[in-house]
């Protein structure tokens, strides 16, 4: 049997892990490569709606589409695994079963529930303690994280994989009669054309702004009735520095494991009705320290006479001993701490990516993302300053430090979400889209509420046990 993977990323990886061991064909579109560096860092405006309509614009989806992921690892809270029963979907069932692979999969072997590598005393944890406002939340954070390129590296010269570079998705032709999909229409970049491609089975996996780009236009170019929920109801987590503290250095809850792990401890209110925000602590470094060392890498990577000069142009007493520190004695400038609020979202149809009428040079119609946080959001970071104010008195409060700092979480889902019906979701419990028999998806698109922190352990948990599935249901194939 031939199967197709689109996209390479945390749920497409550790799927392509899985069976490249079958006798199947498996062939992997990748467009990483020739990604435009112009739009390589696309911005999430706040508070504006997000327009990406631009003619050169390629983009392989905005946060779960990337090849790269930033190393935080965590579990959904209890309220949002409720969101899922209704869809008839058991998170907890899933994380059991599938959590010690997923962990396995991101070289971690500590479990969650392992307390010691998240023991953590202070003031003010056991202040915080006392109010009987909050619970722990438990996260790892992997210094150097995985780069789910490393995997396809692997993987790539196996006799029965085919890895298709520099190619873009555009589309599915469908037999509409068999409701099946024959083909993928793909623009290859270096041959500068379009091309088809048969398969049997079809797996998407192209990020929650890509994979709904790529079914949008599959139901144009077909003429047939496009899943009302496909594009609609994107979510996100946002996050903004609610309070700075030049007081007590030493609250931040990072609990260093080894060099290449370590464990952080945040706080989720028990009362949610409100909001299902999660509250971390991290250390404030100088930023003078900071603009010296990014500006010494960038001496490091370009090496010309432009980038020594605004180097030396940075040195000062302060600035070297503040290198001299970290050189001898391993020590960043820490100057105090910061007080981050990571936000839940709440779905609204309103927030959704469609396609512009424009076509870029490629035959990809132009997606638009619309993205607006509500009074639901800012409520969140309202009511956690207040608790704040209320119970840390020296905490330093700058309402103009909320506006600069909030930003998107870069996690963008519930655009192809999972559900027992078509009217209201794209895919059913095990990842097959509705509309198609032989199309799945794996990608943040099919979660349907992200909560407050990182899918990516749900998501390869999903990604585990669909690769188990179609193991299992195309044996005989």
């Amino acid at each position: 049997m031939k199967i197709c993977v689109i996209g390479t990323g945390f749920g497409g990886s550790p799927l392509l892990s899985e069976i490249t061991n079958t006798s199947n064909q498996i062939n992997i579109f990748d467009i990483s490569k020739f990604q435009s560096k112009k739009n390589s860092n696309l911005p999430v405006i706040f508070p504006k709606v997000v327009n990406l309509n631009n003619e050169n614009l390629i983009y392989h989806g905005l946060g779960g589409g990337s090849n790269l992921w930033h190393g935080v690892i965590t579990n959904l809270d209890k309220s949002d695994k409720e969101k899922f029963k209704d869809l008839g979907i058991n998170i907890d069932k899933i994380e059991k079963k599938y959590n010690e692979r997923a962990l396995n999969f991101l070289n971690i072997k500590y479990r969650f529930s392992n307390n010691k590598i998240f023991s953590f005393k202070n003031w003010f944890l056991k202040k915080i303690e006392k109010t009987n406002k909050f619970i722990v939340k438990k996260f790892f954070i992997q210094t150097f994280p995985k780069n789910t390129k490393t995997i396809i590296e692997k993987i790539k010269n196996k006799k029965n994989v085919k890895l298709f570079e520099e190619c873009c998705v555009l589309n599915f032709i469908v037999n509409k009669n068999k409701k099946k999909i024959t083909h993928l229409v793909y623009y290859d970049n270096v041959k500068k054309n379009k091309f088809l491609l048969k398969a049997d089975l079809f797996i998407l996996c192209a990020g929650a702004i890509e994979t709904p780009r790529i079914l949008l236009q599959t139901y144009k170019e077909n003429k047939i009735s496009k899943n009302p929920a496909v594009g609609v109801g994107l979510n996100d987590h946002y996050k903004a520095e609610i309070s700075v503290t030049k007081y007590n250095k030493n609250i931040y809850s990072d609990n260093w494991i080894d060099k290449k792990l370590r464990s952080r401890i945040g706080f989720i209110p028990k009362n949610v009705n409100k909001g299902n925000f999660c509250l971390i602590m991290r250390p404030n470094i100088n930023q003078d320290y900071i603009l010296l060392r990014d500006k010494f890498n960038n001496l490091l990577a370009k090496k010309n006479i432009y980038s020594l000069f605004n180097f030396l142009r940075f040195i000062t007493i302060k600035n070297l001993l503040f290198v001299l520190n970290k050189i001898f004695f391993n020590k960043k400038p820490i100057i105090g701490n910061i007080f981050e609020i990571w936000i839940d979202t709440k779905m609204s149809k309103k927030n959704k990516v469609y396609l512009n009428n424009k076509k870029d040079f490629m035959s990809r119609y132009i997606p638009v993302i619309n993205f607006k946080l509500s009074k639901y959001e800012y409520d969140q970071i309202t009511n956690c300053q207040n608790f704040l104010k209320k119970n840390f008195k020296i905490l330093n409060h700058n309402k103009k430090l909320i506006k600069k700092t909030i930003s998107s979480g870069a996690h963008f889902t519930n655009t192809c979400r999972i559900g027992s019906k078509i009217s209201n979701s794209v895919v059913d419990k095990n990842l097959k889209c509705h509309n198609f028999n032989n199309l799945y998806l794996c990608d943040n698109s099919i979660i349907n509420y992200i909560g407050n922190s990182n899918p990516t352990l749900t998501l390869i948990n999903f990604s585990l046990r669909l690769a188990d599935h179609i193991k299992k249901k195309y044996k005989k194939n």
